[in-house]
Formats: C-alpha cells, sequence, structure tokens
C-alpha cells in the first residue's frame, strides 16, 4: 500500500512541477511588463473655463463669481483631495472599491467576486471586479473596448499607477475624470449641477446619491425615476454602514431625506435633499449671467482670442479669465442701442465704450445671439461682412450739419446716383456716391435720410459742409489719423 501511494505521488509531481513552472513564468512575464510597460501619455481632460467681469478680484473668479463658462460638450472643474468630504470619499470607496487604501490597483478578491455574482446574474450588487485605479486607467490611458488583452493592459496598468502615485492623487484624479450625467464630468460639476452647491458642502445623503450615479448616471437621475435613485442611495448608504463610515440611525435619515426638484438656498439643512431640474443649455458658451444685455457677445469675443492665442479647445483648458467688462456700463450701453434703435424696420446698431486707460469696458454688438452671432461692433472681425466707412462718418457730417445751423427738417433728393466735382477726389475727377442698389428715395428730410442711410444725401450734405468741416468736427469727437 505504501509502495501503491508513493507511486501515485512520485507520478503527480510531474503536474506539480509543471504548474510551478507555469507559475513561476507567469510571475516573471508580470514583472517584465511592470518593468518594461510605461504609462502612456494621459488624455487631456476637458475643464470648464471660467470668464469673469471687471468687478472679480484676481483668483476669485469660479462658479459664484462668473459672468460665463465656457465648457463645450464637458463640464468639469478639478479639485484638491483637500476640498473633498470625508462623506464624500467614504460613499465613493462603499459604492465602487471598499479595499482601495489596502490593495495595489487590483483587488484578486473582487474580481472573484465579480466573477461569482455575473454567474449568479447578480446585477443589484454593491461592489464590482474593478478597483479605482483600474477605473482610472480605463477612463484616462486605454479604451472601452471589451477584450482579454485590454483588461490585461488595465491591471498592469494599475499596479505600475499605483507604484508612482499616491492613494489620495488616484482618488482625486478619479473622482476629477468620472462622469456623473447631464455633461457633468468630475464631481465639482456633479454637485453644482445636481445640488447647486460646491462640493465641499455635500452632505451624507447627497454624497451618497453621486457616489452611485457614477455607476449609471443616466438611469439613476432622480428627476427622471426617484424610486430607482433612492434605492441606489439607499444602498451606497447600507454599504456605509457595513464598512462603519455611519450608523444605522445616520443612515435611516439620510434615507428619510425627501426628492425637492425646485431649487432652494443651500444652507445646509437636512431636511430637503434638492435636485436641480435638468440644463436645457447646449450652447458652446454656457450660461452667461448678463445675457439680457448682450454680453453673449462678448463672451464670444472671449472664446474666439483664446482659440487664436493658445490654439483649438484652449477655451476648455480650465483657465480663469478676466476681463474688463462692466456689467453697469453694458446695462446702460444696451439700453442707449434697444431704446433709441426700437423700430423693426429701422437701422440696426452697436456701440464700444472705452476708458481713459483704453480699457474696452462695454461692447454692444447686437441684441439677439441666438438668432444673429455676427458682432456688429467688430466689422469684419465680427463674422460679418463689416460696414463701409463712409457710413461711419456720416454722424459727424450730421454734426457739423447741425452746427453750421442747418435743420434735420431740411429737404434733399436721394436719387440712384449723383456727382460731386473735387471732393475726396483727385483735382479735375468726379465723386460719384450712389445709394444701397441704386434705390431712388424721392426727397428726403435729413431724419429720413439718416434712418435710411441715404448715401446720396449725405453726399450732398458733405459737399454742403465742405470736407475740411467734416474732417475737424470728426477730429474733435475723437476720430483720429495715424
Amino acid at each position: 500500500m505504501a509502495e501503491r501511494r508513493r507511486s501515485f505521488l512520485w507520478r503527480l509531481r510531474r503536474v506539480g512541477y509543471v504548474v510551478l513552472v507555469l507559475a513561476i513564468v507567469g510571475i516573471g512575464g508580470l514583472w517584465m511588463a511592470l518593468n518594461t510597460i510605461d504609462l502612456p501619455p494621459a488624455k487631456r481632460s476637458m475643464e470648464t473655463t471660467f470668464v469673469c467681469d471687471i468687478n472679480v478680484a484676481d483668483g476669485e473668479c469660479d462658479f459664484n463669481d462668473a459672468m460665463a463658462k465656457l465648457s463645450a460638450s464637458e463640464e468639469r472643474v478639478n479639485v484638491d483631495y483637500e476640498d473633498l468630504p470625508p462623506v464624500l470619499v467614504q460613499a465613493v470607496l462603499s459604492a465602487e472599491d471598499r479595499k482601495f487604501f489596502d490593495h495595489s490597483g487590483i483587488d484578486p478578491v473582487g474580481i472573484g467576486r465579480a466573477f461569482y455574482q455575473s454567474v449568479l446574474g447578480d446585477s443589484h450588487s454593491q461592489q464590482g471586479g474593478s478597483t479605482i485605479t483600474q477605473q482610472y486607467v480605463k477612463q484616462t490611458y486605454l479604451t472601452s473596448e471589451r477584450s482579454l488583452e485590454r483588461k490585461l493592459k488595465e491591471a498592469v496598468l494599475a499596479v505600475k499607477l499605483e507604484g508612482e502615485l499616491d492613494k489620495r492623487d488616484i482618488l482625486t484624479r478619479y473622482l476629477n475624470e468620472i462622469y456623473f450625467g447631464r455633461g457633468a464630468y468630475g464631481v465639482e460639476a456633479a454637485s453644482r449641477e445636481y445640488f447647486g452647491i460646491g462640493v465641499e458642502n455635500l452632505q451624507l445623503h447627497q454624497a451618497a446619491y453621486l457616489a452611485w450615479l457614477i455607476r449609471s448616471p443616466e438611469s439613476a437621475d432622480a428627476t427622471r425615476d426617484p424610486e430607482e435613485a433612492t434605492r441606489r442611495r439607499d444602498t451606497v448608504l447600507a454599504g456605509m454602514v457595513a464598512e462603519g463610515y455611519i450608523t444605522q440611525e445616520q443612515a435611516d435619515e439620510a434615507s428619510a431625506v425627501p426628492w425637492v426638484w425646485e431649487p432652494t438656498a443651500a444652507d445646509g439643512s437636512p431636511q430637503t435633499m434638492t435636485v436641480l431640474p435638468r440644463s436645457t443649455d447646449t450652447s458652446d458658451l454656457g450660461a452667461v449671467r448678463y445675457a439680457e444685455d448682450g454680453s453673449e457677445y462678448w463672451v464670444d469675443l472671449v472664446r474666439r482670442q483664446l482659440r487664436e492665442r493658445f490654439g483649438p479647445g484652449a477655451e476648455t483648458q480650465g483657465l480663469r479669465v478676466y476681463t474688463t467688462y462692466d456689467p453697469e456700463m453694458q446695462a446702460q450701453a444696451y439700453d442707449a442701442i434697444t431704446q433709441n434703435l426700437n423700430r423693426a424696420d429701422g437701422p440696426v446698431g452697436s456701440l464700444v465704450a472705452v476708458d481713459s486707460e483704453g480699457q474696452v469696458r462695454a461692447m454692444v454688438g447686437g441684441t439677439d445671439f441666438a438668432n444673429n452671432k455676427v458682432n456688429l461692433a467688430l466689422g469684419k472681425d465680427g463674422g460679418g461682412s463689416g460696414r463701409q466707412p463712409g457710413s461711419t462718418f456720416k454722424p459727424f457730417a450730421l454734426a457739423a450739419f447741425v452746427e453750421q445751423g442747418y435743420s434735420t427738417e431740411s429737404l434733399f433728393r436721394s436719387p440712384p446716383t449723383t456727382q460731386f466735382p473735387g471732393v475726396f477726389t483727385e483735382p479735375g475727377k468726379l465723386w460719384s456716391p450712389r445709394n444701397f442698389k441704386k434705390a431712388d428715395q424721392g426727397v428726403l428730410t435729413v431724419e429720413e435720410a439718416t434712418w435710411k442711410s441715404s448715401n446720396t444725401v449725405y453726399a450732398g450734405i458733405v459737399n454742403l459742409v465742405t470736407p475740411q468741416k467734416l474732417g475737424d468736427m470728426a477730429h474733435r469727437l475723437g476720430v483720429s489719423v495715424e
């Protein structure tokens, strides 16, 4: 019997050798991979740029102070680990990776649990197979391709990353990168989007809600399915109790907080859980605080200048842009245009206000940015065909005309074309201005000619007051020749 047992073990030794060799080869291969595979360059994340007016001091331009947010298709504002409230960190760890601070990038137990749950078909499980580090690696360095090769790369890079970065850095990068739905990337943007508050002000019931949004943001939006949102929030709360982060009493209190859809003051009260309605703004300018004063044209100019200076996509690099925009002066400028040029069939106007230091304080480039994005204040640089310089001088000609004692009720003929000798031309040649599309406008008062921007009437006015007087008036009103 002893001989037979020895013979069986003797034969089994060969299998043991094979297993040992495979283990050594596997460990060796993993060691070589860790030492030969470098982390690829991380994908550049888009981050929201804030544009602020003249009233915001340097260093203070953020969600609360910005006159506009430039975010393209992604809204993201990065935060530091110190900005994350402990309750949020605990909620995310409970929902996504309870052993995060203990493992080295991969969690064999978690992988086995995920496999077991997939066999059982447990779709409501609290824990997945990928660690937070693996999820961050997939988001930042790899693709979402479902293949064994991608999964192996993910595991190797996760271990590699854990050797180069502190755990808190990895968690912070993860929370700044992950998608929370509604176009909000990163936990700060998500906190603002869903609750209208900064991430540092999140309470337990809010943190638990955001933590589960990571898994499936669109299907858990409380404004769409409050019952599912409640179930998922309670699942995170139960996980936090199991991990010892909170008591059952605290979980019950957070679970009892009702959903409220209307915006409420962020006073820290735990009695309501406000989820803001989904934003309908899809423009690349984002929300513009002073839109009713035509400030969209100003913000659009800032966006284009950022691209010209820093290249395409510059407005999505998390910049803080401090401008000389004065909201009070802008409101006055907007009123000056809209209250005086308020006829549907009348001329349009634009205005730029510059202070004594050469700073642009207000700019009215139009009154309907949604339907006409041409900035009339910038001429051809505003996206349109611009205005002929001759029309720019009509107000100066009118001022010289009135100064010399003539009335705006004076009558002038407005033929399609006209001619005057020696005006703005070389001696002996005729000046031949013409109306737009050579229109014959009949007899007009000077006031009517101004409304219609009659070129032939104003040619007669210039001929009457003389080009010299026109030039003197323009110079007195600030026009200089360089």
